[in-house]
């Protein structure tokens, strides 16, 4: 029998272990306090297409300094994806950066680039589940995302959209012209493949190329293209397991949240999916004469920005998502050209002649400046992710990384 001492000789030498555990980690290395990295793995943050991410995403602070910055010597061909810390982009090359320090990790030269600047074929990128897909020219890629190294690629004619990945299969869109008797007519398709193996699952016909990213919401797939023969928007829903088509009529998609599907044409509508029929939208009477060019959801609030006029700059309204109700509105002398959403903040920018560029963050709920940063040598740039509590812009042929103080 074990006397009281060797029980607790037992015990402390059990709570040793423990602790030692926690201390060391299960790999027998030094526990971590780095955060987990947050994602930005496709155009406009997710397949949702909502140009927005959680709060968790972006820096743990409102004064934004750079961190480092790339000047790519060639032009940078797609929009930048964010993934398990590293920056993914296309150019002359697929190039992948640390999200850290910018540091090159690795370069891979791929057939189909550089792309031809006239080419009507869509370069994109997106990450999902241990893969990177690329669309380039004419071929559609499936790229081990540690290396580049190929997994398998298919060839597609006239690629017109950005891949989307939803539950192991991926998506995307073409567009082939072909002759009829009196005039060119434009045929397009919807394709599914499996990611594993690049196996097509089915195809959808539509009647043209879409004209928007492939849009994904509850087990949907939407495609918005324009009508060779009337010009007009049309929308066309589809099921993402089956592609049996659930919709065809006019209409546009720019983005999904809460069973809504969202558009702007000369209006701006929220499109109910379940019941097939708009929920509300506002004209130009109560939006302007401008139209909406840049869009954002987050926090159940759609932030548009409309075109910029000459004489008047532009307008950033807040809307509620739900009911279409106008929560707030800016008037801007100095244009915005676009908009970004991280949690309840939204990240608005503009472009100043003599390549400076500005970046306001505003509180969702009224609207007010939180704070401001300018940014010297930077022309046309765009905010292109929030991931890992960082902003990454970009222009022509740079990349910017910023951080909280």
């Amino acid at each position: 029998m074990h006397s009281k001492e060797d029980y607790m000789r037992m015990r402390l030498s059990a709570i040793t272990i423990v602790v030692f555990l926690l201390l060391v980690g299960c790999n027998g290395k030094p526990a971590s306090n780095n955060q987990p990295h947050t994602n930005w793995p496709t155009s406009k943050g997710n397949i949702a297409r909502t140009n927005s991410v959680p709060e968790v995403n972006g820096p743990k602070g409102t004064k934004l300094v750079k961190l480092w910055s790339l000047e790519n010597t060639n032009q940078i061909k797609s929009d930048i994806i964010i993934s398990e810390g590293k920056v993914y982009f296309l150019s002359d090359s697929l190039v992948c950066l640390d999200t850290q320090n910018g540091k090159k990790l690795w370069e891979k030269n791929i057939e189909g680039l550089p792309t031809p600047d006239n080419s009507n074929s869509r370069s994109a990128l997106c990450y999902d589940n241990g893969k990177l897909f690329a669309t380039i020219l004419n071929k559609l890629y499936c790229l081990d995302p540690s290396d580049g190294k190929e997994l398998w690629n298919l060839q597609v004619p006239m690629i017109a959209s950005s891949p989307l990945v939803l539950n192991n299969r991926v998506y995307i869109t073409n567009s082939e012209y072909k002759m009829a008797p009196e005039d060119e007519v434009s045929q397009g398709r919807l394709f599914c493949f499996d990611v594993e193996n690049g196996k097509k699952l089915w195809e959808h016909k539509l009647a043209y190329g879409s004209i928007n990213d492939l849009i994904a919401g509850e087990g949907k797939i939407f495609v918005s293209f324009v009508s060779p023969y009337t010009g007009d928007p049309i929308l066309t829903i589809v099921d993402a397991l089956t592609g049996k088509e659930l919709y065809y009529n006019r209409g546009v998609g720019f983005a999904f949240d809460q069973g809504l599907l969202f558009g702007s044409e000369f209006d701006l509508r929220a499109f109910d999916t379940k019941k097939m029929d708009d929920k509300w939208s506002l004209g130009s009477d109560i939006l302007g004469e401008n139209i909406p060019v840049q869009k954002a959801i987050g926090s159940n609030r759609l932030v548009i920005v409309t075109a910029p006029s000459q004489a008047k700059g532009n307008s950033v309204i807040c809307i509620n998502e739900l009911d279409g109700k106008i929560l707030w509105r800016i008037e801007a002398k100095i244009p915005y050209d676009g908009v970004t959403i991280c949690g309840k903040k939204a990240y608005l920018t503009k472009n100043l002649l003599g390549k400076h560029a500005i970046i306001d963050i505003l509180d969702m709920l009224s609207g007010e400046k939180i704070d401001s940063i300018t940014l010297d040598d930077i022309d046309n740039y765009q905010i292109q992710a929030i991931a890992d509590g960082k902003v990454f812009i970009t222009s022509s042929n740079k990349i910017t990384c910023l951080d909280a103080k």
